[in-house]
C-alpha cells in the first residue's frame, strides 16, 4: 500500500476539520509527485502507445478520476461531442496529456480560485475532435509563447516544466497536434489538442 492508501485510512480515523484537510494536502502532494516521477520516467523513453478505440467523450470523465479534489472543483467541463465520435487512443497516455494541460492551466491561474474550463468538440473539419483547455491567465510574453512547449522551460518554481513537452509528444504520437490557439491580447489562455476522429 502507498501514501495515499495510508493517507485514506488515517482519513477514516480523523474527527477534526483541521486534520482531515492537512491528510486531504498529503493525497493531493502524493498526486503531483507522482505526476512529475511519470514526466521524468517517459521524457527520454520512446513512447509505446496501445491504441484501442476509444469514445471521445469519455474523456473528460477518466480526467476526473485522477485529479485531486481541489482541482476538479475547479475545472469546468463541457462535452459537445455525440457517444458515437470515437478515436483511437492509448487512454492512459492520453489522459496524462490532458492532466498534465489542465494543472499547467491551474497552476498559471493568477486567481488560485479561479475556474479553468475544458470543452471537447468536432472541429468543423468533421475529422478531428478538439479538448480546449482555458484558463483566465494571459501570456502576452512572447518568449513563453515560443518556448512554452520546450523541454524543462517553466515559469513556476513547483515543476520541472516536462509536463506540456510531455502532453505535446502524446498528442504527435496520437497522430494529433497540441497548440497555443489563443493570442496574446485575448484575457486568457487556450491551449487546444487535437485529435483525428476514427471514420466509421
Amino acid at each position: 500500500m502507498g501514501i495515499e492508501g495510508f493517507t485514506d485510512l488515517l482519513l477514516q480515523t480523523f474527527d477534526s476539520p483541521d486534520q482531515r484537510e492537512l491528510a486531504f494536502r498529503i493525497m493531493e502532494s502524493t498526486s503531483r509527485i507522482e505526476g512529475i516521477l511519470f514526466d521524468l520516467q517517459h521524457y527520454d523513453d520512446p513512447l509505446e502507445a496501445r491504441f484501442h478505440e476509444y469514445p471521445a467523450d469519455s474523456a473528460a470523465e477518466d480526467l476526473l478520476s485522477v485529479l485531486a479534489d481541489s482541482e476538479a472543483k475547479r475545472l469546468r467541463i463541457k462535452v459537445k461531442v455525440s457517444d458515437t465520435v470515437k478515436i483511437k487512443a492509448d487512454e492512459m497516455l492520453l489522459r496524462q496529456s490532458l492532466l498534465a494541460i489542465v494543472r499547467n492551466a491551474i497552476e498559471a491561474t493568477p486567481d488560485k480560485t479561479a475556474p479553468v474550463g475544458l470543452t471537447v468538440e468536432p472541429l468543423s473539419n468533421g475529422s478531428e475532435v478538439a479538448f480546449k483547455i482555458y484558463n483566465p491567465g494571459p501570456i502576452s510574453d512572447s518568449e513563453i509563447r515560443r518556448k512554452m512547449f520546450d523541454p524543462f522551460f517553466t515559469t513556476k518554481t513547483s515543476n520541472l516544466g516536462l509536463g506540456l513537452s510531455l502532453a505535446r509528444r502524446i498528442a504527435r504520437i496520437h497522430g494529433g497536434e497540441l497548440e497555443l490557439t489563443s493570442g496574446p491580447e485575448e484575457p486568457g489562455t487556450e491551449l487546444t489538442l487535437r485529435l483525428p476522429v476514427l471514420s466509421d
